[in-house]
């Protein structure tokens, strides 16, 4: 992602996202910012409240409990989606609470940047998934980045600080003719 006006990434909280393996150059505000709106909501009354509470009311509990999620294709497909307690007993520090963001993988992302702090994640999208291994560099020359041909060069830092980062295939990216 090179030259975003606004959040390369924008995460408003949400469960198994998987943010892997991405470069983001120049991003004009943060290169990811991943939230926990709903845990907020819920807990500290924050600005998503009213999509959280009262339970079972608000718009996301109503749309939980409109689709089948417990079972059939959706259970299968989405076996941790039906591991939800929706249940008003249920310990807000369960993994499995809907308002939690868990199980996602943010991981080998790198960004390039001459400004600033990049990653904005909240601290429990720390505690409920697995955030690691992310890279920033102040220039393209730091990073052993070529904005011509959007890759890294075979010598570059990234390889060694983030050893399970993989070249990106961009040869193989855009429009087949």
């Amino acid at each position: 992602l090179v030259n975003v006006a606004k959040n390369s990434f924008l995460i408003g909280g949400g469960r198994e996202n998987i943010i892997e393996n991405n470069i983001v150059v120049n991003s004009a505000r943060v290169a990811m910012q991943y939230d926990d709106r709903n845990r907020d909501g819920y807990i500290n009354d924050g600005w998503a409240w009213h999509h959280v509470l009262p339970h079972g009311i608000a718009y996301m509990w109503t749309t939980l409990n409109a689709v089948p999620y417990t079972e059939g294709v959706w259970s299968e497909r989405y076996p941790r989606l039906a591991q939800l307690k929706t249940d008003e007993s249920t310990d807000v520090n369960d993994p499995d609470h809907p308002i939690n963001p868990s199980y996602s993988v943010v991981k080998n992302n790198v960004s390039i940047t001459p400004s600033g702090d990049m990653f904005d994640i909240a601290d429990s999208v720390y505690t409920f998934s697995e955030i690691e291994d992310f890279a920033q560099y102040a220039t393209a020359e730091d990073a052993g980045w070529d904005a011509e041909s959007f890759t890294l060069s075979a010598d570059s830092p990234v390889f060694t600080d983030l050893p399970e980062f993989e070249a990106i295939p961009v040869e193989k990216i855009g429009r087949k003719k």
